[in-house]
């Protein structure tokens, strides 16, 4: 049991193929956490891969021009570590999170037990939301978007 739930631990906090990553990460990771990787969903001007596992599904958009990743989604028991997932872009996230804390602008709405968060500068989109062991979100890089791939796309 202790083994279990630090492999899920493990999985949920280690380092994924986080925003503006290379794809080449994703095969590693699901590797190392003994996860599932699926397979690929592809689109016309992306693919998104999979991996899951019992605690947490973290889907990665890939363009497949640059093979970088350019947005992230997911749902699971709990929210992944943010640092992580948005690799060199949580800077920017913290940056703002804290100047919306600080100006108490913050968009967090609470509806019943779910609480919806959204930081958006002009680079970055995040957006979580969730309650109790049911956790969902997603991040995206307004610069790495593909040409011709809406945000309402990444879900």
């Amino acid at each position: 049991m202790v083994v279990l739930l630090s492999a899920l631990t493990l999985f949920i906090h280690s380092s994924q193929a986080g925003l503006g990553d290379s794809a080449d990460a994703i095969e590693k990771d699901r590797a190392r956490f003994e996860a599932i990787h699926q397979a690929p969903e592809t689109h016309s001007l992306y693919t998104i891969h999979s991996i899951k596992n019992s605690a947490i599904t973290i889907n990665e958009y890939i363009d497949p021009l640059s093979g970088k990743v350019f947005a992230l989604t997911w749902q699971g028991s709990h929210h992944p570590d943010l640092a992580q997932l948005l690799s060199s872009y949580y800077s920017e996230y913290a940056d703002a999170n804290q100047e919306e804390f600080n100006s108490k602008k913050q968009l967090r709405q609470i509806h019943g037990r779910v609480a919806h968060h959204q930081i958006q500068t002009d680079g970055l989109v995040v957006e979580k939301s969730g309650q109790l062991m049911n956790s969902r979100g997603r991040i995206y890089a307004t610069d790495l978007l593909p040409k011709g791939v809406s945000p309402s796309e990444i879900h």
